[in-house]
């Protein structure tokens, strides 16, 4: 009988191997309408043990895990589509649908006007992006002090400078950009509570003071790791210490 189990379980992974992205893909739909919600999970779950990612594919799973009330990997999987997808309202609606059967409902840190005007700056496009503007911006300083110290006309030689400051004042800014945004997306690992509930801690171990209580689907910033501890920050600014096994970090498997 075992090995007849074995024999089955063995058969049915080289089966889902054996399959493309787009046929899968169309199983895990057919099974979630047919109301197979498990079994759609396990046929979304395939797609992405081969690497294969789109906002579709963990929306189409938190909406599975939804079905069966698993908060946390509803929530999980909407955060998901949402990093692939930011402005998808189908995705903001039903997430919010997924925090709605939370019992957390902390309170936004409050942020200055030139808080939110540099997160706004920082955030128009990824590190990559300003990578770009800066190679773009670096290439016009030179060209246009390339023409400066060429050019022999007075006024043109005003216009020319004055245009290759101000490159050279974007350069600048471009690459302080590009460096604090790299930074801000290595170091800014999100994740969601696994468990119905966790203690916050004030110091990494399961002596120290219970700060309080957070429960199943809440979102933390993960700020820093000691063994199998994490720091992680609310986000109404508290900090406290949490167990790394109680957490699903929002993250994309290679």
């Amino acid at each position: 009988m075992f090995k007849l189990l074995k024999f089955i379980i063995i058969f049915n992974c080289f089966y889902a191997v054996s399959q493309s992205p787009e046929e899968l893909f169309r199983y895990a739909n057919k099974a979630y309408n047919d109301g197979q919600y498990e079994r759609a999970i396990k046929y979304y779950d395939s797609i992405i043990s081969i690497g294969q990612h789109s906002p579709e594919l963990y929306f189409n799973l938190a909406n599975s895990h939804y079905k069966l009330n698993s908060i946390a990997l509803s929530i999980l999987n909407y955060e998901k589509a949402l990093l692939l997808n930011p402005k998808n309202k189908s995705i903001l609606n039903n997430l919010q649908y997924s925090k709605n059967m939370m019992l957390d409902n902390f309170t936004i840190l409050p942020r200055t006007d030139i808080e939110l005007f540099f997160n706004s700056v920082l955030n128009f496009t990824t590190s990559d992006g300003w990578a770009f503007i800066f190679i773009i911006s670096l290439w016009f300083f030179v060209l246009l002090l390339f023409l400066f110290i060429k050019s022999s006309k007075p006024f043109l030689k005003r216009v020319l400078f004055l245009s290759s400051v101000f490159f050279l004042i974007l350069c600048l800014t471009t690459l302080f950009n590009a460096i604090s945004k790299e930074k801000f997306e290595k170091n800014s690992i999100s994740a969601i509570v696994a468990i119905n509930s966790e203690s916050f801690r004030s110091e990494p171990n399961i002596r120290s003071e219970v700060l309080l209580t957070i429960h199943e689907g809440t979102k933390v910033l993960i700020v820093e790791e000691v063994e199998d501890w994490v720091k992680v920050k609310l986000i109404n600014g508290n900090s406290g210490w949490v167990l790394k096994r109680n957490l699903y970090p929002i993250i994309f498997a290679k």
